[in-house]
């Protein structure tokens, strides 16, 4: 007895919903552009056609006219290497975007401010003035003598450190 709905038809058994449902091993991550490159003949269509061959011809004639080089022809226009053209877009704004931002912080404001030109004077000045080793003197206080005690106690000999009774 054939079924009601054709091939989508529900599964009226659990065995037959089993054998329909794929494994979830069976999962893959498929790109679009190498979906494209693949061509599925339905086999319900299949057999309407007296000769099969004819209906595979006709998807791939189909399939062919996707790539045309009329600008208004018929089929659709895929994009050919999407993610280098991104890619290069991304890159030319960004480098936009840095040359408009060196060039307002590096030119354009220092030539109309001259408050600012004082200012950024006036942290060169002290970077150059005051070395960060100047206010770090305390990690080198008593560096010799920490260095003689930890060499007269790791040397071999007679050892020199002194032990309070």
């Amino acid at each position: 007895m054939p079924r009601p709905f054709g091939v989508w038809s529900p599964a009226t058994t659990i065995a037959e919903l089993h054998a329909r449902t794929p494994s979830w091993r069976d999962a893959r991550f498929v790109s679009i552009y190498k979906l494209r490159g693949e061509a599925h003949y339905s086999p319900e269509t299949m057999a309407w056609f007296k000769n099969p061959q004819a209906f595979k011809d006709h998807i791939d004639r189909i399939r062919e006219m996707r790539y045309s080089d009329k600008f208004f022809g018929q089929g659709f226009k895929y994009p050919r290497q999407m993610a280098a053209k991104v890619a290069l877009v991304t890159g030319s704004l960004i480098l936009l975007d840095l040359g408009i931002t060196w060039f307002f912080y590096n030119r354009w404001v220092p030539a109309r401010n001259p408050t600012w030109r004082k200012i950024v004077n006036k942290e060169w000045e002290e970077a150059i003035n005051n070395s960060p080793w100047d206010h770090r003197t305390h990690v080198w206080a008593y560096s010799n003598i920490v260095a003689m005690n930890l060499g007269a106690t790791t040397l071999p000999g007679p050892k020199k450190f002194y032990i309070p009774a």
